[in-house]
């Protein structure tokens, strides 16, 4: 049925509003939201990840530091940090602090005369990384690392 108007002819129906209803709109947002959720969960792992390296170059020049120590000394130590004044063997590998340069890790070595181990231990935001909580090397060179749980990672996180 169509109604006759001065100006033109319309149908007997409804206009519809232009926009959007609050149902659209709340749709919407969460739809968002849960983008939003994984899009933050990714980008933590990813920086989680990125933190490692952290761990991994300053445990690998720690160990130079080991061998350099041992050429000079034949001993290893387990001395990470000199204090003010030492002189030769005392200072140990005369670093600034046990922490590693982005402080991340605790550095921790265990040593005597013929070997040493070298650890990093995760702290701070770094310990949501539940994967790759702990790295260690040795006068060996071997390489190892552990999850929140103690377990095997060497493969994942070296």
């Amino acid at each position: 049925m169509l109604m006759e108007n001065s100006m033109h002819t319309q149908p007997a129906t409804k206009l519809h509003a232009a926009g959007f209803t609050l149902i659209e709109l709340m749709i919407a947002l969460i739809v968002f939201a849960i983008l939003a959720n994984f899009a933050v969960s990714a980008y933590s792992a990813q920086i989680e990840r990125s933190r490692r390296a952290d761990a991994t170059i300053h445990l690998a020049a720690l160990a130079q530091a080991q061998e350099l120590f041992f050429t000079r000394n034949r001993t290893y130590t387990a001395i990470i940090v000199g204090g003010d004044g030492c002189v030769g063997a005392a200072c140990g590998l005369n670093q600034i602090d046990t922490m590693s340069p982005q402080d991340h890790y605790a550095i921790t070595a265990v040593a005597n005369a013929t070997s040493y181990t070298l650890t990093a231990t995760a702290r701070g935001r770094q310990t949501n990384d539940t994967d790759c909580r702990a790295y260690t090397v040795n006068n060996a060179g071997v390489r190892t690392a552990s999850n929140s749980g103690g377990a095997d990672a060497t493969d994942r996180c070296w």
